[in-house]
């Protein structure tokens, strides 16, 4: 898992300073386009040799680009909430979170379980064929997530506190530059 906790210190650490100069939906999109690139990357590896050394890369890539897009996606989901709403804001991102992972883990494992018992080839085989199916479906759902980010989050350049002049308002919900508050 050290491939997984120096991607994400990464993407976490090149967001802050990406999202200064690219607009907040091209830095989740990349990212998720990079975690796919990831699942694709262990998903063939996985059916080719299952070894660690071939799976290492992929798990790299892939917490690259979720450190990249969580960054971005907590920015979108907290960002102009009143101080004394923070807490709810912060407490309906925590909760969307956990369900989304559990739903996710709920479907992928499904995934994994019909594409391991549908192989004919041995236990450690049908196994591999099981995750490499997961992995592809895994694959898509991040593909459609990078797109929805692309489409659906602000175009507008983050700009530091405290230039003059630069800060324009955002459309409530969305990532964009900072609106001066009265």
């Amino acid at each position: 898992m050290l491939p997984f906790a120096v991607g994400t210190i990464l993407g976490a650490g090149f967001a802050p300073k990406l999202l200064l100069k690219v607009a907040p939906r091209r830095v989740a999109g990349i990212g998720g386009i990079l975690s796919a690139i990831g699942a694709l990357w262990i998903a063939f590896a996985t059916a080719a040799a299952g070894e660690l050394l071939f799976i290492a890369p992929g798990l790299l890539v892939i917490a690259l680009g979720f450190g990249l897009s969580v960054i971005v996606l907590t920015q979108a989901a907290v960002y102009r909430i009143d101080a004394d709403k923070a807490g709810i804001g912060s407490a309906l991102l925590n909760a969307a979170q956990q369900i989304g992972v559990a739903l996710g883990l709920v479907v992928l494992a499904g995934v994994a379980a019909t594409g391991t018992s549908g192989s004919s080839g041995a236990p450690q085989q049908a196994l591999s064929v099981g995750y490499s199916a997961a992995l592809m479906v895994d694959a898509s759902i991040l593909l459609a997530t990078a797109v929805f980010a692309l489409l659906a989050l602000s175009d507008k350049v983050n700009t530091p506190e405290g230039e003059e002049g630069t800060a324009t308002p955002a459309h409530p919900g969305t990532v964009g530059t900072r609106a001066s508050r009265s």
